[in-house]
């Protein structure tokens, strides 16, 4: 992989638009080893089982490599799609992964970076 760009930071995590060999786009999260990326890219895969999200193509304690979305201008029509997308998010549940997530999130905002 290659970087193409640095986004800057958030919570203590270095965030980049890299390009795989194979040439497609990813953004790349990275920092601490912690249970936060891992547990990011458990809640994201269980989203993406009923909504669009960005593709996990690799999650370690210390880097997510997320594919790139592109920007689209909004419109009515995206507007419709997120609202029926939120819609089908709420209805599903995910009792144990937004348990897992939010337990990891707390730990992050009391200062723990991620430890339980």
């Amino acid at each position: 992989m290659r970087f193409a760009e640095e986004l800057g930071t958030s919570h203590g995590r270095r965030l980049r638009r890299g390009v795989l060999d194979d040439g497609r786009a990813v953004f790349v999260k990275s920092g601490p080893a912690s249970e936060v990326l891992v547990s990011e890219a458990a809640g994201l895969r269980w989203l993406g089982e009923v909504a669009a999200v960005p593709e996990v193509i690799e999650a370690e304690p210390d880097r997510l490599v997320l594919a790139w979305v592109r920007e689209e201008r909004p419109d009515r029509a995206a507007a419709e799609r997120f609202g029926r997308m939120l819609a089908r998010m709420h209805r599903a549940g995910g009792r144990a992964v937004r348990g897992s997530v939010a337990r990891v999130h707390r730990g992050v905002a009391d200062g723990q970076r991620g430890r339980p």
